[in-house]
């Protein structure tokens, strides 16, 4: 419950800074928040205060996907929670989708959608915890307890997997996707270097000192004149 508000305050600071330094020549803050929630995060009064704030204030720059497998550590989620979080969420004035989660294809056009939302948006994604386990998939067990390699051998087999003895994500892959990840930001670098360089130009000086101490967390000098006068 507590990273939903997180991602509800970044959002709000990107649009805060967007607000103050974007114009319609240089819109140097874009920036976008997606994240992960749970049926136990959105189980958290936080969560619904930051909800409804989000809402409000129509952050269009912030996109949950759900995860609905509607299981605790202590059971099923109807033992406590049995609301609809689709309709919650609408009555928050968000966009909300609702898709089968183990269907990547429909995941991609309901996160494709929420993007171009104009107010935050949910994507409620419906899955089956442990998915595949003979054991396990659908029961706490899966929540909180390593398969073992007794039952990670059934789950290969009952998915006819071909992977490795053990599901991990292997080196090389890892290594992949942070060097796709570094292409992206190294191929955006530029563009948004030019955007902050046309803000420190002799037109806008004050613009570019202030941006320059937002981002090294520098109290601006006359504000601290301020609190000594």
């Amino acid at each position: 419950g507590q990273g939903f508000g997180h991602g509800v305050g970044l959002a709000l600071a990107s649009k805060h800074l967007a607000a103050r330094f974007n114009t319609e020549a240089h819109q140097l803050i874009t920036s976008r928040v997606w994240g992960l929630v749970s049926d136990g995060d959105l189980m958290e009064g936080i969560s619904a205060e930051a909800a409804s704030l989000a809402g409000h204030l129509k952050l269009d720059n912030l996109v949950y996907l759900y995860d609905s497998n509607r299981i605790t550590i202590d059971g099923s989620t109807d033992i406590a929670f049995t609301e609809s979080v689709k309709d919650r969420f609408l009555a928050y004035e968000w966009h909300v989708e609702e898709v089968n989660g183990l269907d990547s294809a429909e995941v991609a056009r309901a996160l494709e959608s929420a993007s171009k939302a104009d107010r935050p948006a949910l994507v409620i994604c419906h899955t089956v915890i442990g998915y595949g386990s003979p054991d396990r998939e659908g029961t706490p067990k899966a929540h909180g307890q390593a398969l073992g390699a007794e039952e990670m051998a059934k789950t290969r087999a009952n998915l006819r997997s071909q992977t490795e003895t053990q599901f991990r994500l292997r080196c090389g892959g890892a290594g992949m996707l942070i060097y796709q990840a570094g292409c992206r930001n190294a191929a955006a670098r530029p563009s948004r270097r030019v955007r902050t360089a046309r803000l420190r130009c002799p037109a806008t000086p004050a613009v570019g000192y202030l941006l320059a101490s937002v981002r090294v967390r520098m109290v601006p000098v006359s504000v601290r004149f301020c609190f000594l006068e």
